[in-house]
């Protein structure tokens, strides 16, 4: 079930890329205050690599907030999705 709740993560979350608007993905949040939609998948990346290491399993190089595109960003949260549902599974 852990497994298959992970796999729905990514699915959710490579749709919601596929999808956002390139407008969208790098604009201020409202109120100027919180993460942009590229910061926000950035962070999300970075903390998968941190359960990585604590586990002890290689870790998928970091992503950039700044930089990134959103077909970067879903390659990156691919990487970092298999290499966790590895050390789950």
């Amino acid at each position: 079930a852990l497994l298959r709740a992970w796999a729905t993560n990514d699915q959710v979350n490579q749709y919601l890329l596929a999808h956002l608007s390139d407008e969208a993905w790098r604009a201020a949040p409202p109120g100027g205050r919180g993460r942009t939609a590229a910061a926000i998948v950035a962070h999300m990346h970075a903390v998968r690599g941190m359960w990585l290491k604590a586990a002890g399993a290689p870790v998928p190089a970091p992503l950039d907030k700044e930089a990134a595109t959103r077909a970067e960003a879903g390659h990156a949260l691919g990487e970092s999705h298999r290499a966790l549902a590895a050390v789950l599974g």
